[in-house]
């Protein structure tokens, strides 16, 4: 695996990961075997999301460790999002021998592939502000700016307002909510991706996923 990561600010210890995008090669993602996804309850405000391992390889020679936060950690979130430790990637470290032991079959995605935690995409303004143009500026600052990237939208068991999923649980007007997250992704998305928007958790089914 190898990175490059902006955003970085190290003046705020402890707490810069929570302000770093990163430009990952090979970076392993599986579903964990030994927790499998919980169904929610009557009347539980949640999602049934697989929980996910990432792991960073290294080829026998450990990268250094120093302060492994500010090293290889970062999130997922965009605006006050960043704050969410539910956002926050943790990546393992691991050695591609004992990767291999644990994983012996692999599927790498076949392109770019752009991981994102949606917020308040039910309004145009936002979803302008807030989806496509933090998503169009990543690509861009990392030199990979592809209309066949993969974009797969990052969920989480508990919605953070004010993203579709949670709308779609917490408000009133559910179905108007639905369907402007429905129309907005179905009309605007297709301006990044000439690919259909993924959620992340759907491509799992117990496989290792190199993205």
């Amino acid at each position: 695996t190898s990175h490059l990561c902006s955003g970085r600010d190290f003046l705020d210890r402890g707490r810069s990961e929570k302000h770093g995008h990163c430009h990952f090669k090979r970076l392993c993602v599986v579903e964990s075997p030994s927790k499998p996804r919980v169904q929610p309850g009557p009347g539980e405000k949640r999602f049934a999301v697989p929980d996910l391992e990432w792991f960073y390889l290294h080829n026998g020679a450990p990268p250094p460790m120093e302060n492994p936060p500010d090293f290889i950690n970062f999130t997922l979130g965009t605006g006050w999002h960043q704050n969410e430790d539910s956002l926050l990637i943790a990546p393992t470290v691991v050695s591609v021998v004992a990767f291999a032991e644990r994983f012996p079959e692999v599927r790498f995605e076949p392109t770019l592939t752009h991981i994102y935690h949606e917020f308040n995409g039910e309004n145009f303004g936002h979803f302008l502000s807030d989806i496509m143009l933090p998503s169009y500026s990543l690509q861009a600052g990392f030199n990979k700016l592809d209309h066949d990237v993969q974009l797969l939208r990052y969920q989480v068991a508990k919605p953070i307002p004010w993203n579709c999923d949670w709308q779609s649980l917490h408000t009133k007007n559910t179905t108007t909510k639905k369907r402007n997250c429905a129309l907005f992704y179905r009309k605007l998305m297709h301006g990044l991706s000439s690919r259909p928007v993924v959620v992340m958790g759907d491509l799992f089914n117990h496989t290792v996923h190199s993205v």
